[in-house]
This record gives structure tokens, C-alpha cells and sequence, in this order.
């Protein structure tokens, strides 16, 4: 019994431990994404160096903010005060968002991303979705994040997002994420299905905590 009392101790206090240290890493990364935001509206230069650094500063800032809200919501699953947040919202806006985090991370590596534009009917006709924005773009966040990582300078990563429609009812969405890299065998994959959500596997596994 005071073993399970310490180690429930124990884990409280990294909880608390990591929700300070992630609210305190949020702010100024908060800060510089806003300051990065109006620099890149009101500076006027025709220089395109220029133009692609605060972008990348940009779509750089988005991506650790993504982080950090990923580290919370670990934190909030083993508590049990995740909550999602129903609202409506156009499924093509998520494509914008990658185009606009991952574009130029992709032409600095050398690697040919293509975000295929949304087919026509409800993905392009504005027709509202109700969901969880925020958690599906973390979701797809992700996805093209580790394909960029794996896929070698000279690669390519295909996004794309159609609609699957329904007598039944109204439908779901496919979202895809396909690249050149190395990709993962059966046995990976299975390792990967059956582990916990840090296992690592391939050249994640080499990579550490990059992977």
C-alpha cells in the first residue's frame, strides 16, 4: 500500500511537472508565431529570402506548438479529461493548413510535396463538417510530419483527401499520406499496432527521440 501511495504520488507530481513546463513553453512560442505573423504582413520587401526565412520561422513555430499540445493531450488521456470539441468546420481547410505548415519545410529538404486539391462535392462545395478541428489537424499534422522525416532530399509526399459517400448516412472522409521513404514491413507494423504510443520501430527507432 505505500508503494502504490509513492507511485501515485510520484506520477502526480509529473503530471503537474509537465503541465507547468508545457503552459510555460506555449506562451513564448505563442509570442513568436504572432510576432512572426505581423512582421509578415506589414514588411515590405521584394526580397524572396526574406519572404521564404519567415515563413519557415512560421510554419517552425505552428509545428512546436503542435508539440506541445500533443505532450498535454498525453497528459490529459491518462487522466481522463480529454474532451473533444464538436464544432463545424470545411474539411479543405486542413489541406490550406498543411500547404501552409510543411510547404516550405519540404522545398528546404529537397523533397516534392503535393497537396492534392480536395475532389468536387463536400470537400470544395463549403459545406460545413461538424468534429473535432483542432484534434484532426494534429492527426494529419503528424502524419505528414513523419513522412517528410523519412522521406530522403529528391523524395516526394502526396497529401490528399476524398470523400466516400453513403446510402446510410452522410459518408466519411479518407485522408491519405504517401511517400518515397524506406516504409515499415509487416513485422513493424505489427510491433508498431501492438506497442505503446511511444514505440518506435525502422529508422524512428534509430533516430531516438527524433524518430
Amino acid at each position: 500500500e505505500v508503494q502504490l501511495r509513492s507511485a501515485e504520488a510520484a506520477k502526480s507530481a509529473r503530471s503537474r511537472l509537465i503541465r507547468l513546463v508545457m503552459h510555460d513553453l506555449r506562451s513564448p512560442t505563442l509570442a513568436i508565431s504572432q510576432a512572426v505573423k505581423v512582421v509578415k504582413e506589414t514588411l515590405v520587401t521584394d526580397d524572396e529570402g526574406i519572404r521564404r526565412c519567415l515563413a519557415s520561422m512560421a510554419s517552425c513555430s505552428d509545428l512546436v506548438m503542435s508539440i506541445l499540445t500533443d505532450v498535454l493531450d498525453f497528459e490529459r488521456i491518462d487522466s481522463g479529461h480529454l474532451n473533444l470539441v464538436r464544432a463545424p468546420f470545411r474539411l479543405a481547410t486542413i489541406l490550406d493548413n498543411i500547404m501552409l505548415t510543411f510547404g516550405n519545410l519540404a522545398q528546404e529538404k529537397g523533397v516534392d510535396m503535393v497537396v492534392l486539391p480536395a475532389a468536387s462535392g463536400p470537400l470544395t462545395d463549403g459545406t460545413l463538417h461538424i468534429g473535432d478541428f483542432n484534434r484532426l489537424l494534429q492527426c494529419a499534422n503528424n502524419a505528414v510530419s513523419n513522412a517528410l522525416k523519412f522521406t530522403d532530399p529528391g523524395g516526394r509526399v502526396q497529401v490528399s483527401m476524398t470523400h466516400v459517400a453513403s446510402t446510410a448516412g452522410p459518408g466519411h472522409v479518407v485522408f491519405s499520406v504517401t511517400d518515397t521513404g524506406v516504409g515499415l514491413s509487416g513485422e513493424e507494423l505489427n510491433k508498431l499496432n501492438e506497442g505503446s504510443a511511444f514505440t518506435q520501430v525502422g529508422q524512428g527507432q534509430m533516430q531516438g527521440n527524433g524518430g
